[in-house]
């Protein structure tokens, strides 16, 4: 056996230990922030089972985190008894058994570890919170035996920094880029209370009465905030203490993979390195909103994220943590985040997540959680059978000026996809989806029934109270273009009258502009969104952006463009949705996508024709995937995996093709072989 045992637990806790933790770890300057939406606590009282047979005597060392007991009972002759006296391990013969421990723990995670020859602490135990409901135990990587599940472990690393003021008593620094990280006075001498304030930029480090985050420590008693916090500038008071050798510390998550992104357009390759970073930063325990404000897991930012992840760390132990936290315990009392739209996104992303992680236990997993918020939707369904919000919920769609009353249609779209993907879940689990089904079906019909306008072939933004609202917003258009609910002489009209007319109202959110230009790739804009990349994410590089924003307004200037919420600097300058351009590059423009669950076998349509040559290193579930594109040539190679390039007639001129079909040259690619074909591009580059 290769494996090493690991600490396991009762499935879920450890995610909801660690979000509980993620959740209060939120601070405006000294002020608590708790989330405002129920949260669910971890089980104290967990019993573990195990079945085995062994061909040989075996020694298994046992341990626990929390105060337990040890049964091990012959299958034959069980006696139930607990073991006296136990010293840490038990000495069985050949036979066949069941282990059961149980422990108990009120103040961290009940957990057990144990190691054997052959039998080792894994998903193949079962626990139980002694309701007599059964599960696979749950496990995160944590093998060592004397670390017991706990508080998240991040790694830290000196950062170098600029100092850019230094007084008697006080230090400016600049550490160069946006970061989460701690301020570590261990080195430093003296006696007295240090003042930290801290600032995404210099002008909130600087601003000692309105920047959003600051530490206060009574040194040497404490050397470093409990807290990591984000920032790029520190400013730094000493009462009394010599601050010369102080240290930055970066706290940060290691990833194992990360994508590769390299062009003969000095922009887009900055704003793919930023995008990296971004996301980097924002990936914790959990995929978060952004690193200074809110510091919390909302399902609908992370639905962005699990999309980029795949393009750029793949990783997979982040993003089921995530999934998982998420889901919380039943029942379901109100949405995710109390936000509506955002449990939808859940259950869409559990799709996607089946497409390129190709995990289908941990997918049968969630399809519980994934009815029971389905079910907890049609508590809002409407006579008309559209859904709206009621007391307690946030209709959100977007940071727009927006009126969420009544039946919004971006929120019936969103819905109607999460119906879709139902039926998708029940083909993986064995379910009948015809309940989803005929739901789907009512819901498409009165929608465009009720709330699509014909004569001006665009949607409704809503109806509350019988009144059709007539605003024309780029929202509903958006999703109904991305999740496919248009058929083709409705998609035309989308585009034209509102995704491309200038005189729609523009969107400003990064988090919009993902669905935005993605919804206008999958239209064929490929080349508009190009040059869209470049306009509003190279602008923030323009602005000096080591990480990309909450939102962005070119038309904000000075020290107004920090400003968010009524509050000076209220706006992150750190967010996850701002890194879309991982997406929209690597699913669109890279063109890479897998066509069979697990990346069994995936599809390269590359539409990059605007760079004279790239090259990208893209992840797949089992090993990478190398693009490379230059001159008049394009060479692919996939360590592992078999999958297909595809050639539009309209980009590319090519030849010595394996198959043609619906306007595209199609080249059969084998996993370790590298291959070379001719894609003479037939649109100007403008690098």
């Amino acid at each position: 056996m290769d494996r090493k045992a690991e600490w396991i637990w009762h499935n879920g806790d450890y995610e909801i230990r660690q979000l509980n933790a993620c959740l209060t770890s939120r601070y405006e300057r000294e002020v608590f922030v708790p989330p405002f939406w129920h949260t669910d606590d971890f089980c104290k009282n967990v019993k573990f089972i195990r079945r085995f047979t062994l061909s040989k005597p075996e020694r298994l060392e046992i341990r626990a985190n929390g105060k337990f007991n040890v049964i091990v009972n012959r299958i034959q002759a069980p006696e139930n008894a607990y073991i006296r006296e136990f010293q840490g391990f038990v000495d069985l013969r050949a036979g066949e058994y069941e282990l059961i421990v149980s422990v108990y723990n009120e103040k961290e995670i009940p957990a057990l570890y144990v190691n054997g020859e052959t039998v080792r602490s894994d998903e193949q135990f079962l626990t139980t919170s002694n309701d007599f409901r059964y599960s696979a135990a749950g496990c995160d990587g944590l093998t060592d035996p004397e670390s017991p599940p706990g508080p998240f472990r991040f790694r830290y690393e000196d950062v170098d920094f600029d100092i850019l003021r230094k007084d008697k008593d006080s230090l400016l620094l600049d550490c160069r880029r946006e970061m989460m990280g701690v301020v570590n006075l261990e080195s430093c001498e003296g006696e007295g209370l240090v003042h930290i304030w801290y600032g995404e930029s210099l002008a909130e480090a600087t601003d000692k009465e309105n920047c959003e985050l600051t530490d206060e420590l009574d040194f040497p008693v404490q050397t470093r905030p409990e807290v990591g916090k984000a920032f790029r500038y520190v400013h730094l008071h000493g009462e009394g203490v010599d601050l010369t050798n102080l240290k930055v510390l970066r706290e940060f998550v290691p990833q194992a993979r990360s994508a590769k992104f390299s062009c003969s357009d000095e922009k887009l390759e900055k704003i793919y390195a930023v995008a990296l970073d971004t996301l980097a930063l924002n990936t914790r325990e959990f995929f978060l909103d952004g690193i200074k404000r809110d510091r919390w897991l909302w399902a609908g930012d992370a639905y962005q994220a699990f999309l980029m992840n795949y393009y750029s760390f793949f990783d997979l132990k982040t993003e089921r943590r995530t999934i998982t936290a998420l889901a919380g315990k039943p029942p379901v009392v109100h949405f995710m985040n109390h936000i509506m739209e955002y449990s939808f996104y859940w259950i869409i992303g559990l799709y996607d997540f089946y497409m390129y992680a190709g995990d289908e236990n941990y997918l049968r997993r969630m399809i519980p959680t994934a009815r029971r918020i389905i079910e907890f939707a049609r508590t809002r369904k409407t006579e008309s059978g559209m859904i709206e919000g009621k007391e307690g919920d946030w209709v959100f769609v977007d940071w727009a000026n927006i009126d969420n009353r009544g039946e919004v249609a971006a929120e019936q779209i969103i819905y109607l996809k999460a119906l879709e993907t139902m039926q998708k879940l029940c083909g993986i689990s064995g379910d009948d989806p015809e309940e989803y089904r005929e739901e789907y079906e009512a819901l498409k019909k009165v929608l465009f029934d009720t709330l699509w306008d014909e004569e001006r072939g665009v949607f409704y933004y809503s109806r509350y109270q019988g009144k059709l609202n007539p605003a024309i917003k780029k929202h509903p258009h958006i999703f109904a273009l991305y999740f496919g609910i248009l058929d083709d002489e409705k998609k035309k009209k989308v585009i034209q009258n509102v995704l491309l007319n200038d005189e729609a109202e523009k969107i400003v959110t990064p988090f919009m502009r993902f669905f935005e230009l993605s919804a206008l790739c999958l239209a064929g804009e490929t080349d508009f969104v190009y040059h869209e990349i470049l306009q509003y994410w190279g602008g923030m590089i323009d602005e000096g952006a080591t990480s990309f924003w909450e939102l962005y307004d070119k038309n904000e200037r000075g020290d107004d463009k920090y400003a968010m919420y009524n509050r000076k600097y209220g706006k992150s300058l750190c967010h996850a949705w701002g890194a879309s351009p991982l997406y929209l590059l690597g699913r669109y423009l890279i063109g890479l996508e897998p066509t069979k669950p697990a990346y069994e076998e995936y599809r390269l349509c590359p539409k990059l024709v605007r760079l004279s040559s790239y090259s990208a290193t893209l992840p797949l579930r089992d090993g990478d995937i190398r693009i490379e594109s230059a001159k008049d040539t394009l060479t692919v190679y996939a360590e592992k995996t078999d999958g297909e390039l595809w050639l539009s007639d309209a980009l590319f001129d090519t030849e010595g093709w394996d198959e043609a079909r619906g306007g595209y040259k199609i080249f059969k690619l084998r996993g370790g072989v590298l291959r070379t074909v001719a894609a003479r591009k037939k649109i100007k580059g403008e690098d």
